[in-house]
């Protein structure tokens, strides 16, 4: 079996030969023993080489940690020395924020007595120093301002809008029939607003309340219009009526002919 042996021109080797050869020597010797090769001479040299490279491995492996070690150490500082640095920065900056407040303070402070000493000495505050105030006070109350919290308005849904002005009540469109001067009934779609139905009451929603319950219809034969081939007195009054299609329709208070919507209804025809 080929080995690789160490000679002792290397000075890794020859180092550690002479610095660990009597902590390895014995757990050397044992290793022998157990295997008994065929050339001792070449199995204690690869076996030392072998130690020597574990060895080597592991100081290379500590060594390795501790600059890790170190350098999280460094890193933590740094980032500590960057935290201080930045509180140091705002508390400074605050500082000088209050003091610059407390100065345009003590300034405006120092305008008013003015005003006041020269209101009371019955003198006139120069031109400078009155533009001098308005401007503090307009620093002043933009700063103050600034601080407040923004109060903003979201817009309101649509469709919650819309579900409750449909909960109060809805436009609907329905059908009218009105009576034309030459006795013509002309339907006509219109718009009426119908409120929404409370709860317990018995008119089903989107019901149309009609305004032609105000008009009563009055179903009639010709006996009824014609007796012995003459008209009858309420034809002849004008309270029976016939519309444009040949149906008669009676005429009740409101004198609004309604035309029933029954085509089945018994029609006049010519005799």
């Amino acid at each position: 079996m080929a080995a690789t042996t160490m000679t002792s021109n290397d000075p890794v080797y020859d180092t550690f030969i002479r610095r660990s050869l009597g902590t390895y020597l014995p757990e050397c010797i044992k290793q022998l023993a157990e295997a008994r090769p065929a050339d001792p001479i070449e199995f204690i040299s690869n076996w030392l080489y072998k130690a020597m490279d574990s060895q080597l491995y592991k100081r290379e492996k500590e060594k390795y940690l501790k600059d890790c070690v170190k350098e999280f150490e460094l890193l933590q500082q740094e980032r500590q020395e960057r935290k201080a640095r930045m509180e140091m920065l705002l508390q400074a900056q605050k500082e000088n924020k209050e003091e610059l407040r407390q100065a345009r303070q003590d300034e405006i402070n120092a305008l008013m007595d003015l005003a006041k000493n020269a209101e009371k000495l019955g003198a006139e505050l120069s031109p400078k120093s009155i533009r001098r105030l308005n401007l503090v006070r307009k620093i002043s109350k933009l700063e103050n301002d600034a601080e407040k919290p923004l109060e903003i308005t979201m817009p309101k849904n649509k469709k919650q809008e819309q579900k409750k002005s449909e909960s109060k009540g809805r436009w609907v469109e329905v059908e009218e029939e009105i009576m034309t001067e030459n006795g013509t009934v002309v339907t006509v779609k219109t718009r009426k607003w119908q409120p929404a139905a409370k709860r317990g009451d018995g008119t089903a929603e989107g019901e149309i309340q009609d305004e032609k319950e105000s008009h009563k219809e009055l179903k009639l034969d010709h006996s009824s219009v014609f007796s012995g081939g003459q008209m009858s007195p309420l034809a002849s009054q004008g309270i029976i009526g016939l519309s444009s299609r040949g149906v008669f329709t009676f005429q009740s208070e409101a004198m609004g002919i309604v035309e029933p919507p029954d085509p089945l209804n018994r029609q006049l025809t010519a005799a």
